[in-house]
Order: C-alpha cells, then sequence, then structure tokens
C-alpha cells in the first residue's frame, strides 16, 4: 500500500510539472538549458530560439488572472529540481574547472604568497644591514682620505676608470647606496602586489561561483530586480517599429528586468517570493 502510495505521488508530481510546462509553452530541456545559461550569465538571457522565453511571457500573460502565479511557482519547483539534482552540480563544477575558477587556497597560491613576502622581509633586512655597513665604510674611508689627503692619488692610480667614478659619487653622497639597495627590492615588492591581487581576484571569483553562493547570488539578483521593475513604464515604437521604453534609463536596465517587466507584475511577483522562501532555506 506504501508503495502505491509512493508510485502515485510520483506520477501526481510528474502530471503536474508536463501540465505546467505545457501551459507555459516550454519544455523540460528548454528549461534547464535556459536555467543553465542564466546561473553562468547572470540572467542574461539569449533571444535564439532555443533559449528563447518570449513565447514564456506571452503565455504566461495569457493566463486567466489567479492563475499566472501558480504557474510560475510551479515552474520555480521546477527550476529547484533541477539546480538541486546531480545532474547540474556535476555540469556546473565541469563550467567552473571549464573557465579556470579554483581556490587559491587549497592550490597552495596563499602559503606560496606568505612565504615570498617572508623571504621579501629577510631580503630586505640583510640588504638594510648591507648597506648600512657599506655607508659605514665610505664614511670611514672619506674620513682617512680627509685627513691624509696624499692617499687620493694612490687610490686613483690603483683603481679603475669606472670604479674610481663610482666612489667619487659614494663619497659625494653617501646615501646613494641606500636608494639603490631599495631600488633592488622595488621589483619584488611590485610582483608581490600584483600577485595578492591576482589572488584576492581569484579568491572571489571562487567564492562567488562556488555551487551554493552563486544560487544565493542569483537568487538575490531575482528579487532586487523584481522589486525594482516599473510596471507602469511606458513603451514606444521607434522608426524601425521597435518598441523602446520612453525613459532611457530603462533601456539599460539588464536582460531580467525586461522580462519581468514583459511577464507582468504578478508573474513576477510570484518568482519574486518563490525565491526569497527558496533563499531562506539556503541560510
Amino acid at each position: 500500500m506504501k508503495t502505491i502510495l509512493s508510485l502515485s505521488l510520483m506520477v501526481l508530481v510528474a502530471w503536474k510539472a508536463t501540465d505546467t510546462l505545457s501551459d507555459l509553452n516550454l519544455t523540460q530541456t528548454q528549461v534547464e538549458k535556459v536555467t543553465m545559461y542564466g546561473a553562468k550569465t547572470g540572467f542574461t538571457l539569449p533571444s535564439w530560439s532555443e533559449y528563447s522565453l518570449y513565447n514564456f511571457v506571452k503565455k504566461a500573460k495569457s493566463l486567466p488572472a489567479g492563475s499566472q502565479a501558480a504557474a510560475v511557482k510551479s515552474l520555480g519547483a521546477i527550476v529547484k529540481t533541477y539546480v538541486q539534482s546531480e545532474q547540474f552540480k556535476g555540469e556546473w563544477q565541469a563550467y567552473l574547472k571549464e573557465k579556470g575558477f579554483y581556490d587559491p587556497k587549497a592550490a597552495g597560491d596563499v602559503a606560496r604568497l606568505e612565504e615570498m613576502k617572508k623571504q621579501s622581509a629577510k631580503q630586505k633586512g640583510d640588504m638594510a644591514a648591507s648597506t648600512k655597513k657599506m655607508n659605514e665604510s665610505q664614511q670611514q674611508m672619506a674620513k682617512i682620505l680627509k685627513e691624509h689627503p696624499e692617499m687620493m692619488d694612490m687610490m686613483k692610480n690603483q683603481m679603475s676608470k669606472e670604479d674610481w667614478a663610482e666612489m667619487q659619487e659614494y663619497l659625494k653622497n653617501p646615501q646613494k647606496a641606500t636608494a639603490a639597495a631599495q631600488g633592488n627590492t622595488s621589483s619584488g615588492d611590485d610582483y608581490i602586489k600584483k600577485e595578492e591581487a591576482r589572488i584576492q581576484k581569484a579568491q572571489e571569483d571562487y567564492e562567488n561561483n562556488k555551487y551554493t553562493n552563486m544560487v544565493r547570488l542569483r537568487l538575490k539578483n531575482v528579487i532586487e530586480t523584481a522589486n525594482s521593475v516599473d510596471f507602469a513604464a511606458e513603451v514606444k515604437a521607434n522608426k524601425y517599429n521597435q518598441k523602446k521604453f520612453v525613459n532611457p534609463v530603462y533601456e539599460k536596465k539588464s536582460d531580467l528586468w525586461k522580462l519581468f517587466y514583459r511577464a507582468g507584475k504578478e508573474p513576477t511577483m510570484a518568482a519574486r517570493d518563490f525565491a526569497q522562501q527558496w533563499l531562506g532555506e539556503l541560510k
């Protein structure tokens, strides 16, 4: 009896899903493709036939008032079942791998950067100590040469022109050695800064695109977009007979915003409510 009841419920759920798709002029394959595409792009919706939702919008608006919300929520349940399926999760992981999203912590990038910083700090410390010692030697040499000017000619004869010119520069400006040493470490600092920025970006991309975080962000986008739609916005046909918003700001709105506008308030609010409920389950 229990088995028969379970089978009956499964058949009923399958029938409702099929019935909803039929009512909205959609197929399961189309829903899955649009859902995956929307997950990848943040609900940028292409217009070509296999992804097009214009027929869905027309069909949803043609349903009797009061039944539009129920149809959209039933569609939401179909989308949710697919998104929570192992099929979707597997395809999503494949997509992340294909696009190069990865966890810098798990990959060891963060640890390598920390080791790089330690080596850089050690190098700076060694360089500072060496520079200090060099400056002290130069100061001592300058003092000796000042007290014994006859040594200047002797050193000049023993040194190459290049070394002599360099020593003269150092004697004129003892701080030059310090500046040169700092210059030697600046390229290393620049590289570390670039690595920090790259790793931070990779970490943010990874966190935002992890399955649960991605679903959460997409649902928030649905809610925020639905709440921002001006259903009273005026449209006017241009010289090419294309309908455009009178308010130019609305022409720059996202595909999802325009989809909700075309669908109308009842289906849009139903989508928002469904997204809010789903989001609450993820917290």
